[in-house]
């Protein structure tokens, strides 16, 4: 378990050293893995009992950190550029809706995991569940704002999963697992 941990860690830590010109069309596609993984994660969280845990947590743990990865690595490409990419409307306007979609997909994993927390809470897997959420939060807040820095006029204030609100619902992930 620690062993996937380290990759992970690993893996953020070579993804944060890569700077290259942000293509919102990449990024949009990644949005759409993430969704993905999002989708399986929330899955799998939804089914946890007692009998799945085990064959269970390392996918979960798995995805969630894959999904860290493509979250480090697009937000490093977005802080690479350093404002020096103009995008046009079509652009903006799907940035701003991939980062509507993004914030419902790991809003979905945040609302998953805050349901059923409680089955993984005091087993061996909640130390490196509970660090990886936290990664995850740092991610979600570090992608959404350099996307909000990159496209301003996206205004996600009415749509159900906000990034304050998806921090909150990590938070109390957290909560429950310490």
């Amino acid at each position: 378990m620690q062993f996937k941990l380290l990759i992970i860690t690993t893996g953020i830590l070579i993804a944060s050293t890569v700077q290259v010109a942000v293509n919102i069309t990449d990024i949009i596609g990644d949005i759409g893995d993430i969704s993905s993984l999002a989708g399986e994660v929330v899955t799998l969280f939804q089914n946890l009992d007692i009998t799945t845990i085990i064959s269970s947590a390392p996918k979960i743990i798995e995805n969630i950190g894959q999904i860290v990865e493509i979250i480090t690595s697009d937000a490093e490409a977005i802080g690479g550029d350093n404002g020096t990419t103009s995008y046009s409307t079509s652009d903006e306007t799907d940035a701003c809706g991939g980062l509507e979609k993004f914030l419902e997909s790991v809003g979905q994993i945040a609302d998953g995991v805050a349901d059923n927390i409680d089955i993984v809470s005091g087993t061996p897997f909640s130390g490196a569940i509970g660090g990886i959420i936290t990664s995850v939060k740092d991610g979600v807040d570090d992608f959404g704002s350099k996307i909000l820095d990159i496209v301003p006029s996206c205004d996600n204030s009415t749509s159900a999963y906000t990034l304050e609100s998806v921090g909150a619902s990590f938070n109390t992930c957290l909560e429950k697992l310490s």
